[in-house]
């Protein structure tokens, strides 16, 4: 069905690193996130702009639009000290407002790399395709740790593993750990939805949904990130990349060693699941220390850009034969599935065919439940760069991360939400980051 108005509307008044770059970065980061005023900018230019981070402590919309506006209008000199940095963070606030269009054209603009593999297959005729929900279906019960990575920047991968969610709990899965998670929001399991103190990407919707749909099915969620970095500065200790990697693991592994029985869910991001000890990334460092085989689902090395490159030969000539409705593997005649590193992952994932219908991907509009909010533009008045958002009613409107929302910047096209049963305020903000108008609606 459609969206049923329930109260009329009213005006209202209403935020993969490179590890060897790592000192280079928290410059960057520190310039970036600290130093760049409205003056350089050039909007509102009487009003000072607190550092990005600042931006969570003001209500949702501001936060999200502004920081748009803030990386878009850093000067040149800035984004050039690590130019690379600067376009991952532009990539991550776009998609944090659903404007995946914009991520994707910049993703293929400035990130763009084709990879290429020794070992890679030159052809697909000895295998056939899986997707990865049906291979999930029959995962034998002895499987206890699965542990999918997903690209930071596309939260496609996120979807994935939403939809993964329900078979995994059915296979008796109850535990769910995420990288990205803040484990000092001590109420997330009590709360049940993710506000924006959980975590830097759980601020983008369509990972907010992938925790909400957790705590429906009745995962814990839990954080395993490593703590200690301070500590070891404090101490006058050298933070290492691998000590990272050893605490996430040993965080994990605690756990384990109190739940012996337990079957675990663990979402890192990109090469966190690297099984290959000579490369000393967390699932390899779980893997030597426990003796425990994890099955590792890799998603990030199969990336289809914009203008019609891949970031390898194999996702090319994949692409020319199938358009996959579903994220699928590949499989040989007796069953067992494709890696394109073999020593690091048990399966490579091949995404979906993005395709767009109101300037929405395909992923996002079928996930199961969703349905669709045309924007109206006239009813909501707009006729400028704007930001519409959806937030449950049953939520805190202030802190909770939306259901979804969609940056508005060419008024000519279609543009709608989609969102899941329930209860909705629908926001719109201007490009200044104020709340202009809202609306209560109930979608079923």
């Amino acid at each position: 069905m459609g969206i049923i108005i329930l109260i009329r509307h009213k005006q209202v008044l209403y935020e993969s690193i490179f590890m060897k770059r790592k000192f280079v970065l928290i410059a960057l980061v520190s310039i970036l996130l600290g130093n760049v005023g409205f003056a350089q900018i050039g909007i509102n230019k009487s009003v000072g702009v607190p550092p990005l981070f600042n931006f969570q402590k003001s209500n949702n919309g501001s936060y999200y639009i502004n920081s748009i506006r803030y990386l878009l209008n850093v000067n040149d000199s800035l984004k050039n000290t690590n130019r690379s940095f600067y376009f991952q963070m532009s990539c991550t606030q776009y998609s944090f407002v659903g404007a995946f269009k914009q991520n994707e054209l910049l993703f293929s603009r400035e990130l763009n790399l084709t990879n290429k593999y020794d070992d890679e297959l030159k052809s697909m005729d000895s295998y056939d395709t899986l997707n990865i929900y049906s291979y999930l279906n029959v995962l034998p019960d002895s499987v206890k740790y699965v542990f999918f990575n997903e690209d930071h920047l596309r939260p496609q991968t996120r979807v994935t593993i939403l939809n993964s969610l329900e078979i995994l709990y059915k296979k008796g899965f109850r535990y769910l750990f995420c990288e990205a998670v803040n484990g000092k929001d001590s109420l997330l399991n009590t709360r049940k939805y993710p506000v924006i103190e959980s975590g830097w990407y759980t601020s983008e919707p369509a990972y907010g949904n992938l925790l909400r749909e957790a705590f429906r099915l009745g995962f814990a969620v839990l954080s395993y990130e490593d703590t200690n970095k301070a500590v070891l500065q404090n101490n006058g200790k050298v933070y290492l990349a691998s000590d990272r990697e050893t605490e996430q693991a040993n965080n994990i592994l605690n756990f384990i060693s109190k739940h012996k029985d337990a079957k675990i869910l663990v979402l890192a991001g990109h090469s966190h699941i690297n099984e290959n000890k000579k490369q000393g990334w967390m699932a390899s460092v779980f893997k030597l220390k426990s003796g425990l085989n994890p099955l590792t689902i890799e998603q990030t090395d199969m990336a289809e850009y914009t203008a019609g490159s891949y970031s390898n030969n194999l996702f090319k000539l994949f692409r020319s034969k199938y358009q996959n409705k579903l994220p699928v593997m590949l499989v040989n005649n007796e069953g067992k599935p494709y890696s394109l590193k073999a020593n690091s992952y048990d399966i490579t994932l091949f995404p979906s065919k993005t395709d767009y219908l109101n300037e929405r991907p395909n992923w996002l509009i079928n996930l199961n439940g969703n349905k669709e909010y045309q924007i109206d533009m006239k009813f909501w008045d707009i006729n400028d760069t704007c930001l519409i958002q959806a937030i449950n009613t049953n939520e805190d409107i202030e802190r909770s991360i939306p259901s979804d929302q969609i940056l508005i910047e060419d008024i000519k096209l279609n543009y709608a939400l989609y969102l899941r049963s329930g209860e909705y305020t629908i926001r719109r903000f201007d490009k200044n980051g104020n709340p202009v108008k809202s609306l209560i609606v109930n979608v079923e």
